[in-house]
């Protein structure tokens, strides 16, 4: 996927000192207040509400063709083509965040946002 979103056909192409030069958008993006929330619970439920948060987003982010660059303990990091494609993909993690909330406040979980 990273070679493709940068031009470059084969890793073989990719040598020292040769690289490809691409006007490309970043989107950083983490759970807000998650790490004061985490301090509260038992390190299982952390874990298991990253992983449900990185599972929500990660499609949305691959549906504008964005390329996961890393995660960031509960934040990631995506590059994409155009600054179009980031946004996009932001508004509907947006909005995938609160139609997850709606079933996490009925289930009486923690709500997420995303920033």
């Amino acid at each position: 996927e990273t070679l493709d979103l940068l031009g470059v056909p084969d890793i073989v192409d990719m040598t020292l000192r040769k690289g490809a030069l691409k006007r490309m958008t970043i989107m950083f993006g983490d759970l807000c207040g998650f790490t004061t929330l985490s301090t509260k619970m038992a390190p299982d439920d952390v874990f298991k509400h990253i992983n449900s948060w990185l599972h929500l987003l990660i499609p949305h982010i691959e549906q504008y063709n964005g390329v996961v660059d890393k995660f960031l303990g509960d934040g990631i990091m995506a590059f994409f083509h155009s600054a179009d494609h980031a946004v996009s993909a932001g508004i509907d993690i947006v909005q995938a965040t609160t139609e997850s909330n709606r079933s996490r406040k009925l289930a009486g979980g923690q709500l997420l946002k995303f920033g």
